[in-house]
């Protein structure tokens, strides 16, 4: 079931998002040209297997340098995995057209001048984080509480 955020709670994502952009801006700028470009130099693909911009590979392993593979919430659970309780999750940027959709938003080729990308911050999880989901259907698990 869906639930409707409030005004107020919208408000509040919007502040943490920004106190969370402020602060990685802030401890990111205070790096050398070289350790930028050495957190750069590191692939980092996603969990559909897309290798990610030199930028977020830096933001990614800024915060977390053991990351390798990352995906959000919904894409893990598409690759039949879920987030492990209590996993912070990590920053990157990602691009969305004016009408806030990220398709045909991923090549400088197919954007024209009248089109306009924005960026905004989205919450990724590595794959250390998250665990293979177990599926068991009705059978198996009633048919292991008789034996």
């Amino acid at each position: 079931m869906k639930t409707h955020r409030t005004p107020e709670q919208i408000l509040a994502d919007k502040e943490a998002r920004r106190e969370r952009f402020t602060r990685l801006k802030k401890a990111f700028d205070v790096l050398t040209e070289s350790q930028r470009n050495t957190l750069a130099g590191m692939v980092v693909y996603t969990c559909d297997g897309h290798q990610l911009s030199p930028t977020n590979t830096a933001l990614l392993n800024f915060q977390n340098p053991e990351v390798s593979i990352v995906g959000g919430f919904q894409q893990w659970r598409a690759q039949n995995r879920h987030v492990k309780k209590g996993e912070k999750a990590i920053s990157i940027w990602i691009p969305l057209n004016k009408n806030g959709d990220t398709e045909n938003t991923g090549s400088s080729d197919e954007v024209s001048e009248n089109d306009q990308v924005y960026f905004r911050l989205q919450s990724v999880f590595d794959i250390s984080q998250t665990e293979e989901t177990v599926m068991v259907n009705e059978y198996e698990t009633e048919e292991a509480s008789f034996v």
